[in-house]
């Protein structure tokens, strides 16, 4: 292994795998190497490395860094602009885990002439120990350096990527190094890290072997090697590997880190002793370094100084800054470790939700979360949380244990079965295993040898919970909850003061519709251990049933007391605030509960949701491209950005948007449709053509995505493709109505009107509704058909009298036959089924005032109280004023309705004819020319050819 690589090694632990503040003070002899005195002389530009230089070389190397760094600060005091001073100076606070002095002194060099290729790649480990992820990834590029160089570069931009979890480009990277320079161990390493975290160990061990047989004092290799068989739970191999590791780097602290952890978990926890109080030596104040120590004075049965250790643990926690732990999934697992043991299970679930999103295939975080979700209730999730890490560590029984008892409380026996019997197998004395096995076999149907089973380990405790819990789990899952309440109270007998049991009695008294019963059960399970976290939410959601959202909000707000981070109370709390349509709250939780999991999408996109839907464009467009830059874009977050940017006016920035959706969508031909209609609401016409044209192609026999292609194609004018489109929707489907219906709008279009209407019959023929006989009927009234279809009319409406639609369609046609009675008895019914519909209130308005009926006004009043930006509206109950004396009010409004409705000739003609009454006439006579220009020669009727008389407009 060569003196570059070891030094990539070195930094590549101290970022991919940090144990908060610990890592970062690892300390490796001879672990820089590379500047050795002859490379440092050859950059130097004016001095020579003095004795001092020469004195702190010689530290270096022998690992005594403190007394290193004085003798480099004594030569840069005396000459600032001794470079290779500067660089040793910058890689030792590499070192030392300190980046940004690394950064400065790094920096400092590159100003007084270092060959940028010697400090290209210390500079960027030096951004990513500060987290600088997106520097790296903006300024450090791979083009233009020696290949090595180039390969180190690639190598430090596939880090970053993966620190930021875009996995699939970090594995892009780390394989275009390997490419440049075969072989490379910080690379192969980093490309086991992208497998390991997609789940695929068997790949990520391949690699590392590849690392290890090629580089045997590649430290680095050997820690993952040895993590990866910590992970899946084999201890003995991952002790062989952490030992490799510490004996090439004595200083490797993750790797005595965890191999004392292995030795506590294998019982030799004496021997970890020696690991650990080497790496309090560095770091003493590291909370994660404390819990193992806590877990060493345990085993020794030094039980009160492993519950000091624990607590001072939890005190280190609360005062550190929580971002240290972002995109740590080891620091995430083990702060919630510390949580659990001191009692805060509501932090220590969000530090595994956390991990769990940054390292997916964390079997420690699954574990202990999919327990936790037990604990609480919620098997559903904890048969998802775990169920993707069992093939990892098939001979854990523990875990085996946990997800059989979730896939038990999801009736999901058989499944069970085989878990548990290969539990079993592998842990023959657990009588917990037995129970659980026995009730499994109950549910699977085989009562008889389950009840064998029960009646063998009735003493036994199932992660402390009686056979008589999990009897009354089996019947409320079985929606059976008269026998939950029955098994239950048994249970109660020999065990009264069980919480979870009166938990439980309480779910099934729900489902009794028993509500007064269950929460005096969930209460008095909060009497007997008032830090419970599940009953309490129950009782709180069960207020939100019944409607005491104050009672809701008091026991939620009792639950974030005790954990300000609560990321699922606080969302309950911001569904109160939402139901009580106070959306400044509902918006100030949603914030807190981003701030609260910030390595979690969810909450952002219930915060963006809610700021588009209260109109706050400006921070849904701020929360939206935040979330982007943070996390994976997701069909939900593209959809809500392209939204936010186009309520923004952002048209091109929302496209840019929805068009990024169909990486997610090409499955699925609805998300397909919903991608065009953005695309469409973004004025990219073009571009949901393009998505319809995709969709159409995978889904040929889907006939919504043929409309919607037809519609946008008669849209954008391209009609070439229409009438084959529909000819080919007709010989596949002849049966379908929707084939026979595009016909006749094309027909239409076409001015065929004839078999515009042949088709619509066709169509509904085939399936008779309201749509397509109002399409019959506009088409038929243009050939003179209007009479007979109105009789058609009226018997589907006899027929269908909640049907608005064909109704709506009689009152104009009764308007333009003159049957205004008729229209006037259709539109009172429309009123009556909708006492506030704008349309109908202004029809009768107008049909009123043509028949005399002096409800008109009163009409015309409601209709514009409901809708004052109307200009249809405006102008019926303006020209009503006129003409019953009301001159200034009426002018005013008709004014208003021509500044909303632009060039309507209706309108422009009451405007005229209110000015003439008025004695305006030179005004009069404008508005009529205006009127006479923009009808080009049509007919304008009978009243306006007599106002025109009066204006001497002859």
């Amino acid at each position: 292994m060569t003196e570059d690589e070891k030094a990539m090694t070195f930094t590549t632990r101290i970022t991919a795998s940090r144990i908060g503040p610990m890592v970062l003070a690892v300390l490796l002899g001879g672990a820089l190497t590379a500047i050795d005195g002859a490379a440092l002389a050859a950059t130097s530009i004016e001095i020579q490395p003095s004795g001092k230089f020469e004195d702190a070389q010689k530290d270096f190397q022998s690992g005594n860094l403190r007394t290193s760094v004085i003798h480099l600060k004594n030569v840069l005091r005396s000459n600032p602009d001794h470079l290779p001073s500067r660089l040793l100076l910058g890689r030792i606070y590499l070192v030392i885990g300190d980046g940004e002095s690394a950064e400065k002194e790094l920096r400092r060099a590159l100003d007084i002439g270092a060959d940028q290729s010697l400090v290209i790649e210390a500079l960027g480990e030096a951004l990513i120990q500060q987290g600088k992820f997106f520097e790296v990834l903006d300024n450090l590029r791979a083009t233009g350096w020696p290949k090595k160089v180039q390969a180190g570069v690639l190598t430090l931009r596939g880090k970053a990527h993966f620190l930021l979890r875009h996995l699939k480009d970090a594995e892009g990277e780390f394989l275009a190094a390997l490419r440049i320079q075969p072989g490379r161990g910080s690379a192969t390493v980093g490309l086991a890290r992208v497998r390991k975290a997609r789940g695929k160990w068997d790949e990520a061990e391949e690699f590392l072997k590849q690392a290890t047989d090629k580089y045997p004092d590649m430290a680095d290799a050997w820690y993952e090697r040895g993590e990866l068989e910590r992970g899946r739970g084999k201890l003995r191999p991952a002790l062989d590997h952490f030992s490799r590791a510490i004996a090439v780097q004595p200083r490797h602290l993750a790797a005595r880190t965890y191999r004392a952890a292995v030795l506590i978990d294998m019982g030799a926890a004496a021997q970890a002793k020696g690991d650990l109080e080497y790496v309090r030596k560095y770091d003493p104040h590291d909370p994660h370094l404390q819990y193992w120590w806590a877990r060493y004075l345990e085993s020794q049965g030094q039980t009160k100084e492993a519950k000091l250790a624990i607590e001072l643990a939890a005190d280190q926690l609360r005062s550190m800054d929580p971002g240290l732990l972002d995109g740590d999934a080891h620091a995430l697992v083990i702060s919630s470790l510390i949580y659990l043991t001191n009692g805060d299970t509501d932090l220590a679930h969000t530090n595994l939700v956390q991990a769990i999103h940054v390292d997916a295939f964390n079997p420690f975080a699954r574990k202990a979360l999919g327990t936790m979700l037990n604990k609480e209730g919620r098997f559903a999730e904890a048969v998802g949380i775990m169920r993707p890490v069992v093939r990892l560590r098939p001979q854990d029984s523990d875990l085996i244990g946990a997800l059989a008892k979730a896939l038990l409380r999801t009736k999901r026996f058989t499944e069970a079965n085989e878990l548990l019997t290969q539990a079993i197998e592998a842990a023959p004395d657990r009588s917990d295993l037995q129970a659980r096995l026995g009730m499994s076999q109950i549910g699977s149907g085989n009562r008889e040898t389950g009840l064998a089973m029960l009646r063998e380990t009735l003493g036994a405790k199932l992660d402390q919970v009686s056979p008589g819990v999990l009897l009354t789990m089996i019947h409320l899952r079985a929606g059976e909850f008269k026998e939950a309440v029955e098994a239950a109270n048994l249970a109660l007998e020999s065990t009264p003061d069980d919480p979870e049991l009166f938990n439980l009695l309480g779910a099934a008294h729900i489902g009794l519709g028993d509500r007064k019963t269950a929460i005096r059960n969930f209460s008095k399970a909060l009497e007997i251990n008032p830090k419970l976290r599940v009953p309490r939410v129950n009782l709180a959601r069960l207020n939100m049933l019944e409607n005491n959202l104050a009672a809701a909000e008091r026991d939620f707000k009792l639950l974030l007391d005790r954990n300000e981070f609560d990321l699922n109370v606080i969302l309950e709390l911001s569904n109160i605030a939402a139901r009580r349509k106070d959306k400044d709250e509902q918006v100030r939780w949603l914030e807190k509960a981003v701030a609260a999991a910030p390595g979690v999408l969810a909450p952002k996109i219930y915060l963006i949701r809610a700021l588009l839907l209260h109109g706050l464009t400006e921070k849904a467009v701020l929360a939206a491209r935040e979330a982007r830059a943070k996390h994976d874009a997701g069909y939900q977050l593209l959809e809500l950005l392209g939204r936010a940017e186009l309520e923004a006016g952002n048209t091109a920035r929302a496209a840019n948007a929805f068009k990024n959706m169909l990486d997610h969508s090409r499955d699925s031909a609805s998300a397909m449709m919903k991608v065009a209609q953005l695309q469409k609401k973004a004025a990219d016409l073009d571009g949901a053509l393009k998505t319809l044209s995709s969709a159409v192609v995978t889904f040929p026999t889907n006939t919504e995505l043929l409309v919607a292609i037809i519609e946008l194609e008669y849209q954008l004018g391209k009609t070439d493709r229409i009438k084959a489109r529909i000819d080919d929707l007709l010989r596949k489907n002849p049966e379908k109505a929707i084939g026979w219906a595009l016909l006749g709008d094309d027909h239409l279009r076409r001015s065929e009107i004839q078999e515009a209407v042949t088709a619509y019959e066709k169509a509904f023929e085939l399936s008779p509704g309201a749509g397509l006989l109002v399409r019959i009927f506009l088409a038929g009234e243009r050939i003179g058909q209007r009479p007979q279809l109105i009789d058609r009319m009226v018997q589907w409406a006899a027929q269908n009298p909640k049907d608005r639609l064909v109704r709506r369609t009689l009152v104009g046609a009764y308007i333009k036959e003159g049957r205004l009675n008729d229209a006037i008895a259709e539109a009172k019914l429309l009123l009556v089924d909708k006492p506030d519909s704008v349309e109908t209130l202004n029809n009768l308005a107008w049909l009123y005032d043509e028949t005399g009926n002096p409800q008109a006004r009163e009409m015309a009043e409601k209709a514009y109280k409901l809708a004052p930006g109307n200009p249809s509206v405006i102008d019926t109950l303006g020209w009503l004023l006129v003409r019953q004396g009301e001159t200034e009010r009426g002018l005013a409004l008709l004014r208003d309705a021509h500044a909303r409705g632009g060039d309507r000739l209706e309108i422009r003609f009451h405007l005229a004819a209110t000015l003439q009454r008025l004695g305006r006439l030179d005004e009069a006579r404008k508005e009529m020319k205006a009127i006479i220009s923009a009808a080009k020669g049509a007919s304008l009727g009978d009243e306006f050819d007599a106002l025109r008389k009066e204006l001497g407009m002859n």
